[in-house]
C-alpha cells in the first residue's frame, strides 16, 4: 500500500501541496480528484519520487521511501501524454523495462504477450507510435508500466489528452487492469464522473 504523512512541497514562496495525508491499502483503487493548479499531480511526483518533498514522509508498503531515488522504488508510472518510444515498435515498448533486467528471452516474450493482451492491443504489436491513435498509445504506456510487475501504478490523468470516445474506451482498460492485476493503484483526475466510476476511494 501507500502512506503518504503530512506531506508538503513548497516551489520557492509557493505552497503546492501542504500537510496532506492518507493511506491507500494494497489492492485498492485510490483517486486524487480536485481541479488544476491543486497540487494532485505534484503528490503524485512525490510519491513516484520524481519530486523531493520539503516535508513529511512517504510509506511504500513497510519501507519509509522517502528519501529512496525515483529508480529504486519499484513504481510503474504513467503520465499525462501519451509517452511512447517513437523509433520502437508497441512490442519493444513494452519489453524496454524487463530488458534493463536483463531477463531471459523467454521470460520477456510471454510477459510482453501478457501485457498486451491485458490491454487489448492483439494484432498491433508492429506498430509504431505514429501508426496508433493517442488511445492506443496511452495503453502501450501502461502496459510498459506494468511490464516488471511493480506492486504500486500511477496514472497522472492518464485520459484527459483524450476525446470522448477514447476516453471511455480507455477507462474500461484502466478499470479492467486494475482488477485483474490487484495492483495498488492511486490516480489522479479533475474529472468527478471519471473518479467516481473507477475508484475504490477518492
Amino acid at each position: 500500500g501507500i502512506r503518504v504523512d503530512s506531506l508538503g512541497k513548497r516551489f520557492g514562496p509557493v505552497s503546492a501541496v501542504d500537510g496532506v495525508s492518507f493511506d491507500v491499502r494494497a489492492g485498492q483503487f485510490a483517486v486524487l480528484l480536485g481541479p488544476s493548479g491543486s497540487g494532485k499531480t505534484t503528490i503524485l511526483r512525490m510519491v513516484a519520487g520524481l519530486e523531493t518533498p520539503s516535508r513529511g514522509r512517504i510509506w511504500l508498503g513497510d519501507t519509509d521511501a522517502t528519501r529512496i531515488p525515483a529508480h529504486r522504488r519499484g513504481v510503474g508510472y504513467v503520465f499525462q501524454r501519451p509517452s511512447m518510444f517513437p523509433h520502437y515498435t508497441v512490442r519493444e515498448n513494452v519489453a524496454w523495462g524487463l530488458k534493463l533486467r536483463r531477463l531471459p528471452r523467454n521470460d520477456i516474450e510471454r510477459r510482453v504477450a501478457e501485457m498486451i493482451d491485458l490491454v487489448h492491443l492483439d494484432g498491433l504489436e508492429d506498430r509504431y507510435a505514429t501508426q496508433l491513435s493517442g488511445g492506443e498509445a496511452q495503453r502501450v504506456a501502461i502496459a510498459r508500466a506494468l511490464a516488471p510487475d511493480p506492486p504500486i501504478l500511477l496514472l497522472d490523468e492518464p485520459l484527459s489528452m483524450l476525446d470522448a470516445k477514447l476516453r471511455d474506451e480507455l477507462k474500461d482498460v484502466v478499470a479492467e487492469v486494475q482488477h485483474r492485476t490487484s495492483k495498488t493503484t492511486l490516480m489522479v483526475t479533475h474529472d468527478q464522473r471519471e473518479a467516481l466510476s473507477l475508484a475504490d476511494m477518492v
